[in-house]
């Protein structure tokens, strides 16, 4: 059933040691394989970790995510950074029409435009 979601929280950028986000999730997981429903190592990581894990693909940075859930009503979008590598957002929105993956996508992107406005 869809509903309205309204998430707060922070990112913290994890370092990945040089590994792609497919041998992270790979490691990760601590499986040999996925699941034969699932198209790569990122698709299992972004459906089994999706509570703590986001993977941002614009920035290839990868963050653990410390979430917690509010109240319905209207659309929120919003990031801002607390650090270099810690992100605080704030989402709110039918998921009926998107999933968290889009939203937050959307609002690092907005940060990182704002970001970009405030340096140029």
């Amino acid at each position: 059933m869809s509903r309205t979601e309204h998430h707060i929280g922070t990112l913290t950028e994890i370092d990945m040691k040089g590994k792609t986000i497919e041998e992270f999730a790979k490691e990760l997981s601590g499986k040999e394989s996925y699941q034969s429903y699932y198209d790569s190592w990122l698709d299992f990581f972004r459906d089994e970790f999706r509570k703590t894990h986001h993977y941002h693909e614009a920035s290839g940075k990868l963050y653990s995510i410390e979430d917690r859930e509010l109240e319905e009503n209207a659309d929120i979008i919003r990031a801002t950074r607390k650090s270099p590598d810690t992100i605080e957002y704030e989402l709110k929105w039918y998921n009926g029409g998107a999933g968290m993956n889009e939203c937050m996508n959307e609002a690092i992107n907005r940060l990182l435009k704002q970001e970009e406005n405030e340096t140029n």
